[in-house]
């Protein structure tokens, strides 16, 4: 066999190596777009309406906003957000606001102590520093959709513009006839562009998975009522 007939055999070989490696990559991804798939189905989230669900990447608030103009966001919650098994509100997570709320069936409550009934403030925020201290969530955190804000804090986006978080400026509890009183979070939002009003929570977004935003938005719980109104038509 000649130099040349070895040089064109091996980069045959080569070939044949980079075609079953680039073979099995593509089943890899394709198998997990179909399961990304299939899980969205079966979470059946609504990421559109009045109700917004912490598992939505962009919830559509069906309000286009007009630049120049101030409009008034509220959102009501009546039960504890989590992000995967820590403890949020849409101020970010690690704040323990209803003490009675259930920790998630995927949670281990020995693991996620600061989930449970019986730690008080002070044991959340030692259990907030020990987190936010570990390696693994720092490398994470970068890849959140805005980094410099709190993690699992309700954010927004208008169009397709910048992401902005959203600096509530009052807060207050909303008396029912529910058992845990509903809690009420209003902030003003001047857009400095036309569009529609998208909200999400600040979790990591791997964009560059197909499946990526469902395995880290999905593992999400809580809901709230939104309402987006021009600031003077709220009467103030």
């Amino acid at each position: 066999m000649t130099e040349q007939q070895n040089k064109t055999n091996c980069g045959k070989t080569r070939c044949r190596r980079l075609c079953v490696f680039g073979g099995l990559v593509a089943t890899f991804f394709a198998a997990c777009t179909a399961m990304w798939l299939v899980h969205i189905h079966e979470m059946g989230v609504k990421c559109e309406g009045d109700t917004f669900d912490t598992r939505c990447e962009a919830f559509d608030t069906g309000r286009d906003l007009e630049a120049g103009l101030v409009y008034r966001v509220s959102v009501e919650t009546d039960g504890a957000w989590f992000d995967k098994c820590i403890a949020a509100t849409p101020e970010g997570f690690g704040v323990k606001e209803y003490p009675s709320s259930r920790v998630p069936k995927h949670c281990d409550p020995e693991d996620y102590a600061y989930a449970k009934t019986g730690c008080d403030e002070d044991c959340v925020l030692k259990k907030r520093e020990e987190l936010e201290g570990w390696w693994g969530f720092k490398l994470l955190g970068q890849l959140r959709r805005s980094p410099e804000e709190p993690w699992f804090q309700l954010l927004g986006q208008v169009g397709d513009g910048p992401i902005f978080p959203i600096d509530w400026k009052l807060k207050q509890e909303k008396k029912s006839n529910q058992t845990v009183p509903s809690i009420v979070r209003t902030a003003t939002i001047p857009p400095d562009r036309d569009g529609r009003l998208k909200l999400f929570v600040n979790d990591v977004d791997l964009i560059f998975l197909p499946w990526g935003r469902w395995f880290l938005y999905g593992n999400n719980q809580g809901t709230g009522t939104v309402e987006v109104v021009k600031h003077n038509e709220t009467g103030e």
